[in-house]
């Protein structure tokens, strides 16, 4: 019964306690599944948040760098930048490692189109005898030109490229340069990583003259002249993300413009498919553009983060239920204190353990107590070789011992401490230097029962401070190379302006001079050393400063001002013609002055005049040859006429206005046009030196006038079109009525001798050979005209020893041999070289 009344409890407390425990199991399970979901959706969230951050700093540290290659062109100015100067910026720097990701710095130029040709020469002159502009579409504005890109090795292909040629870079660009800030382009398709199934963009910072950034819009337009860029490849500025070890995919989508999203990243592209098991998206606004981010964890994340599975936990609290119902109530209230301390001590092991930071700690009398794995990495000792032996005398280098102890005195002393710099011994005997943290072991009562360490290697703070070291010296020393350069580049600058045969100077808002090349000594016989500081009226003399007032005033008001002016020579034979520029220097909106550059253009002048001389000779020429004149843009189609040309057709030039090629077209003979435009069109083919052509234009009083029209292509287009035609028009009326009667009286010749049949009429050049042979001729010799007109002499109608004898006697006349059928034309050669004719009956 005593045994019964003892088992009884027992079998009550183990069943209650191994159903309690079931149910508990059942709900760990839950709970354990539950807290897995919701600890790898937390630390998925944090990593999101983690690698957002990382790619905003990464984005960050390219802006560093443009700022940096934007320091480098205004340093050098906007026309001193080149090539040898912006490579050795770049090699100045470890971009791989400085700048992870980015293909290169670079900087772009703005090129008006009127400049174009002279920003080419000047780039071919740089060292780059094959510079040319390339464009990705044709357009009319300005150029943004790639001038320099580093490394060029893997970037040369986009040296060149006219970025304005396409809208998305264009509209980057612009915004960069409005707004003053660094922008990035929406997505693009590098020229140097065309097989990247990646997308790539753009990263530009606005230079702008003067170096500061404008405060107003206007400012800024009219001050940038360029940008500093980079281009990024996504998939290499994110090669480091370590994407396929933490087991997550990531996806970067622009939703600057939500109704097209378009995708920048996607690393599914290149990874094999899976299921996503959590998802994280994030908005941020990235130098100008909206990114959505969007991250996706693998399986593998979650078994990454190595969380207890919940059928684990299922099987374990079972068999602890199983466990626990072995144990009477009391047992397990007694363990409970012992198993709350043992929970304290392995967090405590778990955090010394796990540490990043060597810690060490010591007994009182020396031996070692505390010696996590840290320690055992950075000193070399393997735990079982450091506990309980007095291993901290043997790792402090003698110099250092003093100062170890000092610390030691501080901590029992209850000082207050600061981390301290110092050395220790590994065991293979090398110094590491560390920074040491020292705090008291106390026991459960307070006292002290030993010293801990805290020791952090501080090797890489160390390099970084001499890099920054180094770094502060090399910019000094930069600093006064520059200085050297600029005074060089001064010196350089003063030769070159004392070497230009204009006058080039620089007048303060005061008139007071600043810079005078050494033309001004030609001009004015005057030092341009001790012109500086004094007025301009000084120079150029009360009278020639009045006359030029206006244009100065004009100036002061920022306005540039252009005009040509004679200045009495020094020697003071006649005058010197010159053309003068007042260039306003305007900062910030305020004119501090204006620039003064003034060519001598005598000859310019003079040939000018020569030109007006020449022209009112050709003037007189034409009134005196009566002829109108025409000019014809053959492009446009329009024709500038003189009023003969239109006195001819019984107009005025008033009339006719405006005047185009369809005024001549128009009024001409419908069956003159035709071959009056083949023969110009053969004229544009080149095929006839001179454009010729006679035709019939109809009179203001309705009569036809013939007119007879000569001209030539004087300039043709960049395509060989003709494009400017000059010529005259001449009434040829009475000639073309003489021709008429001409025709008519030859007409009648001919039917006067067409009738004559009972005549022989035979008539040959003066070469013999048959001309004319008519009716009459045919009748009475047997020959038809076509067998001897243009082929044959008359040789054939007469007996050989007539024409013998008779050429005999002509050579014994003349004294010269005349034989053949020449004894028969030979008189009347000789007396005319007309044509000869015989009449026979």
């Amino acid at each position: 019964m005593r045994l019964n009344n003892i088992a009884t409890p027992v079998i009550a407390w183990t069943g209650a306690t191994l159903l309690l425990g079931v149910l508990a199991s059942a709900l760990l399970t839950w709970w354990q599944a539950d807290t897995n979901f919701r600890t790898a959706q937390s630390a998925f969230e944090t990593h999101s948040l983690d690698v957002v951050e990382r790619l905003q700093d990464r984005m960050r540290l390219y802006e560093y760098g443009l700022r940096g290659a934007r320091g480098t062109v205004l340093t050098a100015g906007e026309d001193g930048i080149n090539e040898q100067l912006f490579d050795q910026y770049t090699k100045s720097r470890d971009i791989g490692t400085e700048f992870p990701g980015a293909r290169g710095f670079g900087f772009i130029r703005r090129v008006p189109r009127p400049q174009t040709d002279d920003y080419l020469q000047a780039r071919r002159a740089d060292g780059r005898p094959g510079f040319a502009i390339k464009t990705l579409k044709e357009h009319e504005g300005e150029s943004f030109v790639i001038e320099y890109i580093e490394p060029s090795e893997r970037n040369s292909v986009a040296l060149g490229l006219d970025i304005g040629s396409e809208t998305n870079r264009r509209q980057a660009a612009l915004a960069a340069l409005q707004s003053g800030k660094a922008t990035i382009t929406g997505p693009i398709t590098l020229l140097q990583s065309t097989g990247d199934p990646q997308r790539s963009l753009l990263f530009l910072l606005p230079v702008y003259r003067g170096g500061a950034t404008p405060e107003t819009l206007e400012a800024r337009e009219a001050r940038a002249f360029g940008w500093s860029y980079a281009p990024l490849a996504l998939s290499e500025v994110l090669a480091d993300f370590s994407l396929a070890p933490l087991h997550y995919d990531l996806s970067i989508t622009d939703v600057s413009d939500p109704t097209k999203p378009d995708v920048v990243f996607n690393s599914q592209l290149t990874r094999p498919p899976s299921t996503a098991t959590l998802s994280q998206a994030l908005e941020r606004e990235v130098y100008g553009r909206l990114w959505r981010i969007d991250l996706y964890a693998r399986p593998g994340f979650v078994d990454h983060l190595h969380l207890i599975p919940a059928r684990t936990v299922l099987a374990a609290s079972l068999a602890t239920s199983l466990l626990l119902a072995a144990l009477i109530c009391a047992i397990l209230l007694g363990q409970d204190r012992k198993r709350k301390s043992l929970v304290q001590q392995a967090q405590l092991a778990t955090i010394v353990e796990n540490s990043a930071d060597a810690i060490v700690g010591e007994s009182n009398d020396g031996r070692v107590i505390i010696w996590n794995r840290a320690a055992e990495r950075l000193l070399g000792y393997l735990r079982s070789e450091a506990m309980g032996q007095p291993l901290l005398e043997k790792i402090t280098p003698e110099g250092e011992r003093n100062t170890a102890a000092q610390l030691v005195e501080q901590v029992r002393a209850n000082a207050e401490m600061a981390p301290a710099d110092t050395t220790l011994l590994t065991k293979a005997g090398a110094l590491v230097p560390v920074s040491i943290t020292v705090g008291a072991i106390r026991g459960a009562h307070g006292e002290i029962i030993g010293i801990a360490r805290l020791v952090r290697d501080i090797s890489e703070r160390l390099r970084a401070e001499q890099k920054l070291r180094d770094l502060a010296d090399s910019l000094e020393q930069q600093v006064k190379d520059r200085t050297a350069e600029l005074e060089t580049a001064r010196h350089d600058l003063q030769t070159v302006l004392d070497s230009v045969p204009s006058m080039i100077g620089y007048w303060d808002k005061n008139l007071c001079n600043r810079v005078a090349n050494r033309a001004y000594s030609d001009w004015f016989g005057v030092d341009p050393a001790g012109l500086f500081g004094k007025h301009m009226s000084t120079l150029l003399g009360s009278e020639l400063f009045e006359r030029n007032r206006p244009h100065i005033e004009g100036a002061l008001r920022g306005e540039v001002q252009k005009f040509e002016r004679a200045i009495p020579r020094i020697d003071g034979k006649g005058n010197r013609h010159s053309l003068a520029n007042y260039l306003p220097d305007v900062v910030d909106g305020e004119v501090r002055g204006f620039y003064v550059i003034v060519h001598d253009i005598t000859e310019v002048v003079e040939s000018r005049m020569a030109v007006a001389r020449e022209r009112e000779r050709l003037a007189h020429i034409i009134e005196g040859t009566n002829v109108g004149t025409w000019e014809w843009n053959v492009q446009t189609g329009a024709i500038t006429i003189n009023e003969r040309w239109a006195e001819i057709i019984g107009y005025t030039v008033a009339e006719l206005q405006p005047t185009r090629i369809e005024a001549w077209a128009e009024r001409s003979h419908p069956d003159d046009l035709p071959l009056a435009q083949e023969m110009l069109e053969r004229h544009f083919r080149g095929e006839e030196a001179q454009y010729q052509s006679v035709v019939r234009m109809r009179h203001k009083d309705g009569h036809w006038v013939w007119v007879q029209s000569r001209g030539r292509v004087s300039t043709r287009t960049a395509e060989g079109a003709p494009q400017w035609m000059y010529g005259t028009h001449q009434d040829v009326t009475p000639m073309k009525e003489a021709e008429e009667q001409l025709q008519r009286a030859v007409a009648m010749l001919g039917g006067v001798l067409d009738a004559a049949t009972q005549q022989s009429i035979i008539a040959t050049d003066p070469d013999g050979i048959i001309t004319l042979f008519n009716t009459g001729a045919e009748k009475m010799l047997g020959y038809s005209a076509q067998e001897l007109v243009g082929v044959s002499s008359p040789a054939p109608l007469h007996l050989i020893e007539e024409i013998e004898a008779y050429g005999k006697e002509l050579t014994q006349r003349h004294g010269y041999p005349v034989q053949g059928f020449r004894a028969f034309v030979h008189e009347s050669a000789v007396s005319s070289p007309s044509a000869t004719i015989k009449l026979m009956d």
